[in-house]
């Protein structure tokens, strides 16, 4: 063994920590670090263009000149919280939201009207473009036509054959209530369907509007400019990484549906150049993390 070797401390790594980012507002990052959750992988890599001048005498060119003409470095990691922020972020939509569901009770001539269904369709109560999932919760099935409009009985669900609100559509076999959700599977052709329904809260009293938060992902879909944040998790000599400015794109797919593996969401960012008087990238050995 050489000397060098045997006064040489090692710092060999298996790479783990946390991850945040700071989207930028108004042309700068807020100093609001937001994590990300817990994360299956981070990247740090680097590509070259080169221009290589070769000799032209000769039988065989060999190499005179080589030139790095460009450099480019990109950060990439892999997350896999599902929250609503994140969703926002893969899919480069808008921020979370609270979105409010229809409420009010649908009887008379407000009725919701689906037109002809066939055996096995299922119908959402409610849908709207604000709240596409319906309206989820509503009163229990009834066969009496009225009851959704009785003063003493506004929590029932009622499928009519007209608009009126006035001819009820018996359930035994051809319809089926899912309370919780709001939705209605037909188990016979039906020739027109209207339903008057109540949102219900969960002990079953007419509710008016419920909120939800909602990622609306539209044509206005942004760049997402972000400084990155790693944070070494390791006892000594880990390494943290700050990125001042990086374009944040979706790397990938992610996969709604797996036997094999939990959702994930890629994500990659070139860095590029920052305001003045900061650097591309920072790689230091603060102990940010419990040893």
């Amino acid at each position: 063994m050489t000397v060098a070797r045997n006064e040489h401390t090692d710092n060999v790594q298996l790479g783990a920590g946390e991850i945040y980012i700071d989207r930028y507002v108004g042309g700068a990052p807020t100093g609001r670090e937001r994590y990300l959750g817990d994360s299956v992988g981070g990247t740090l890599s680097v590509t070259t263009e080169r221009t290589t001048i070769q000799s032209g005498d000769g039988r065989v060119a060999v190499d005179l000149v080589d030139k790095v003409r460009s450099v480019s470095r990109t950060i990439g990691f892999t997350v896999r919280d599902m929250s609503l922020d994140n969703w926002a972020l893969f899919l480069l939509g808008g921020e979370p939201a609270d979105s409010a569901a229809s409420g009010g009770t649908k009887t008379g001539n407000s009725v919701e009207s689906f037109g002809a269904v066939k055996k096995g369709d299922t119908i959402a109560l409610g849908v709207t473009a604000n709240m596409p999932s319906g309206v989820g919760r509503v009163g229990p099935a009834s066969d009496t036509a009225g009851d959704a409009a009785d003063s003493n009985s506004k929590r029932k669900t009622v499928v009519y054959s007209d608009d009126s609100g006035t001819t009820a559509i018996a359930q035994a076999n051809k319809w089926k209530l899912d309370e919780q959700a709001g939705r209605i599977t037909f188990l016979d052709d039906i020739d027109a369907v209207y339903v008057g329904y109540t949102p219900t809260d969960a002990e079953g009293a007419a509710e008016s509007d419920r909120t939800y938060r909602m990622v609306k992902v539209t044509k206005d879909s942004q760049e997402v400019l972000c400084a990155v944040r790693y944070i070494e998790d390791a006892e000594e000599g880990g390494r943290n990484v700050y990125v001042r400015k990086t374009n944040l794109t979706p790397g990938g797919e992610l996969q709604l549906k797996s036997r094999d593996t939990e959702q994930q969401m890629p994500f990659t960012g070139n860095i590029v150049e920052p305001d003045a008087g900061w650097a591309f990238a920072y790689i230091d050995d603060a102990p940010l993390t419990a040893s």
